[in-house]
């Protein structure tokens, strides 16, 4: 017999999700074994393969008939060969499997006596997980009705203690929250709380979290016995562990809903309501008919609590046309019996005398849970002393008392029989009896009283550490926030210094390399000519200064290395700085030149310097430009062809026709091309006009589809000469455009024919990184 609170959530957690076989856990998926089961000898494996396949089948959520044939035929099989081989084991799991399949279609006798033959097998192996999956399939294929529940809860109390022996602690705890489950529909309340509280434990143990169900369920027990400020402490927890995981099953609803019916008895009414009514709004969005119904009713049973009849009859008659309202007879009991209170409190008599009748027919009826017999009964006496009928509610009160004491449910908040009896004495003229009824009825209510004003306090205690509870788990997500937004920041801040710091190394890099070739010929000429001596402490505190003005530069980035904009003018500032030390190295071999009275000495020099300054126009394009990676090369030829003219003091003789369209080269490609045109127009202008007013120097640099420079400098001069032709190939100018050429990559080519030409082709150095990329 079910026993349970008036109106209380009806919805009971099974948990039993299936039979978890150990033995062949480590085999994969089942499409997997049907293509390697052609392939597997019959033996005692292929006997175990079949078994894998049979219980994948039986075992999958939503198994069509189809797929219940298919784990029949698979079973038979391996039993079979297990038969043949005189495989024990297999022979053992073939019947357990079996018993589940005949589990699955609810034959019950077989199942049973499957099973246990299975159990006899499997303990004559010691195979403890074999024997309390059989313990588990027989107490599941037992019913929850009062024969059978009993022997049910017994099964899975073995079976649970042999999944602790075998250390499957998951299985163990699941098992017992459903066990729990149980034991609160058969009215063991204190077994089901020792039980569940044995699960928390176990689910502890194993680090699993969701367990809002096992909350719940220990709520809904310490309700039952009474225990109002545990009940609210579990629903709570449930609560806040089920909206932490974002549950949005019927079990959420359920959870609401006995978390509300607990502030009803706490005479919580606002917070009954607001529980009730998130459970009703889960109920609706799952389309629950089942839990719209009950939840309507059990806030319907909280404000009569509370006498608000009127919102209590609108939210009953919200439920009126639900097919199970007019349709199940225990429904239909409850939502006569509220109707009957629920008018009564309102005056209207005559409403409620229609309900009344109803009742009365229905008690008549089999199959109405006891407790609705108790508020059936407490329904009508209230119909009857409203209405000053007192006589007819003698033998409904006795049979209230009657019924109400057959529960086992310790809870005892709307114990009025005895208010009601003085009352009817009162009215018969018994007033002896009415005194010791009221006498009765006081002392109860003021222990009631007493244990509530102790409940009352406990249960703000309760709130208060679910508040905290709330407020702490909320702080801590805010710095979890706080903390990863502070770790990007900081990631991005150590991206930045490092792309600083490594262009601040490349800069440092190439100005080293220029202060060591500046220095090695400073040495040299100190040797050469102890006049030096002064410049040579000259450039001492040049370098002195510029080294000063380098660790100003970096000291500068490492204070403002979060803004790219000062990252830009980091990279400005190098290639300022870089020119500028190009025009001091300049300025010196200039000086330097002043001094010299040999001509290929001074040659050398003067050439040094236009190479210098071919790169120097080349930093000096960078620094001015908004792109520090790119030079635009229809502009930086003009300028370099106007400063060799120039320094070569042509005027208008020699006629330069430039062909440069608008398009940018990386600086690594842009200075080997500015020194190869600076070696190429040096050479034309020194040696292609002998003897010549004039001359014509063609400059062409064209970028075909396929992402291929071809650089072209043509004069219309004498050529080259044949006699020194090898010479004049191996001189120091041809040479480094060689070089030069090669570091790009390019192909270097030179033809004297009517003049002479100079043809330089490369790829992009998008291209090559892009082919790097693809090797």
């Amino acid at each position: 017999m079910k026993i349970g609170l008036p109106y209380a959530l009806a919805t009971f957690l099974f948990f039993f999700a299936g039979i978890n076989f150990s033995w062949c856990q480590s085999f994969h998926g089942l499409a997997q074994v049907k293509t390697s089961l052609n392939y597997v000898r019959p033996d005692t494996n292929r006997v175990l393969v079949l078994l894998k396949q049979s219980k994948d089948l039986i075992m999958k959520t939503g198994v069509t008939s189809a797929g219940v044939d298919s784990a029949i035929r698979l079973n038979r099989e391996a039993g079979e060969l297990a038969n043949k081989l005189n495989f024990l084991r297999g022979k053992g799991y073939t019947l357990l499997i079996g018993a589940q399949i005949l589990s699955h279609t609810r034959q019950k006798a077989a199942c049973i006596r499957t099973a246990q033959q299975a159990l006899v097998i499997l303990q004559q192996l010691n195979d403890i997980n074999g024997q309390a999956d059989a313990y588990n399939i027989i107490g599941d294929i037992h019913s929850n009705d009062e024969g059978q529940l009993l022997p049910k809860i017994g099964y899975f109390q073995k079976a649970i203690k042999l999944y602790i022996r075998s250390g499957q602690k998951e299985r163990a705890a699941n098992l017992l929250t459903y066990l729990g489950d149980l034991e609160i529909w058969n009215g063991q309340y204190r077994d089901a709380i020792k039980d569940l509280k044995n699960s928390l434990s176990l689910f502890k143990a194993v680090g699993f979290e969701k367990v809002h169900a096992v909350y719940d369920l220990l709520g809904y027990g310490y309700l039952y016995l009474g225990d109002i400020n545990e009940a609210l402490k579990y629903n709570l927890l449930a609560v806040q562990t089920a909206e932490k995981y974002e549950d949005s099953s019927t079990l959420l609803c359920t959870i609401y809903g006995r978390t509300g019916l607990t502030y009803s008895y706490a005479d919580n009414l606002p917070k009954c309501i607001f529980y009730m009514k998130k459970s009703l709004n889960q109920a609706y969005k799952l389309k629950d008919s089942v839990a719209i119904v009950q939840i309507s009713l059990n806030l319907s049973a909280a404000l009569l609590r509370n006498k608000r009849s009127d919102l209590a009859i609108q939210r009953i008659n919200s439920v009126r046309s639900f097919k199970l309202v007019q349709e199940d007879i225990t429904w239909k009991a409850r939502f006569a019996t509220l109707l009957i209170r629920a008018y009564s409190l309102h005056k209207d008599f005559k409403s409620a005398e229609v309900y009344l009748n109803e009742c009365k027919k229905l008690l008549a009826s089999k199959g109405i849970d006891q407790n609705v017999y108790v508020e059936i009964f407490s329904g009508i006496i209230l119909y009857y002393q409203a209405t000053n009928q007192f006589e007819k509610t003698y033998s409904y009160i006795a049979a209230h008392t009657k019924y109400r004491n057959a529960a086992k449910a310790i809870i005892r908040l709307d114990d009025n029989d005895d208010l009601h009896l003085f009352r009817a004495d009162s009215a018969s003229g018994k007033m002896l009896s009415a005194v010791r009824h009221l006498q009765r009825f006081m002392l109860f209510s003021d222990s009631l009283k007493s244990e509530k004003n102790k409940k009352q306090a406990a249960l703000l205690e309760v709130q208060f550490d679910a508040d905290k509870k709330d407020r702490d788990i909320q702080f801590k997500a805010k710095n979890i926030d706080l903390l990863t937004k502070q770790a990007q920041l900081q990631k991005i801040s150590f991206r930045q210094e490092r792309i600083i710091r490594n262009w601040i190394i490349a800069a440092s890099g190439l100005l080293l390399l220029v202060i060591a070739v500046l220095y090695n010929r400073f040495r040299l000429k100190q040797r050469n000519n102890r006049r030096l001596e002064a410049q040579h402490l000259a450039l001492t505190d040049k370098q002195e200064e510029i080294n000063k003005k380098n660790d100003d530069l970096i000291h500068l980035s490492e204070k403002q290395s979060t803004l790219l904009k000062e990252k830009e003018w980091l990279l400005r500032e190098i290639h300022h700085r870089v020119k500028n030390n190009l025009q001091i190295t300049m300025s010196l071999l200039n000086i330097q030149s002043s001094y010299l009275e040999s001509g290929f000495a001074l040659d050398a020099i003067v050439n040094s310097q236009r190479r210098m300054q071919a790169m120097s126009l080349i930093h000096t394009k960078l620094y001015q430009s908004d792109n520090l990676a790119y030079i635009d090369m229809s502009n930086y030829i003009p300028e370099l062809v106007g400063y060799l003219k120039d320094s070569f003091n042509e005027g208008d003789f020699i006629i330069f026709e430039l062909h440069t369209p608008s398009f940018e080269l990386d600086i690594s490609q842009a200075i080997p091309i500015g020194l190869i045109l600076n070696e190429a127009i040096t050479n034309c202008l020194k040696y292609a006009f002998k003897g010549r007013d004039n001359g014509r120097i063609k400059i062409i640099m064209e970028l075909n589809e396929e992402k291929i420079y071809t650089l072209t400098i043509a004069d219309d001069g004498i050529g080259m000469p044949e006699k020194n032709a090898d010479e004049y190939r191996d001189s120091l100018g041809m040479n480094l455009m060689r070089g030069l050429t090669g570091q790009i990559q390019g192909e270097f080519d030179i033809k004297s024919k009517s003049g002479t030409t100079i043809t330089v082709r490369f790829k992009d150095v998008k291209l090559m990184v892009e082919e790097l990329e693809a090797i």
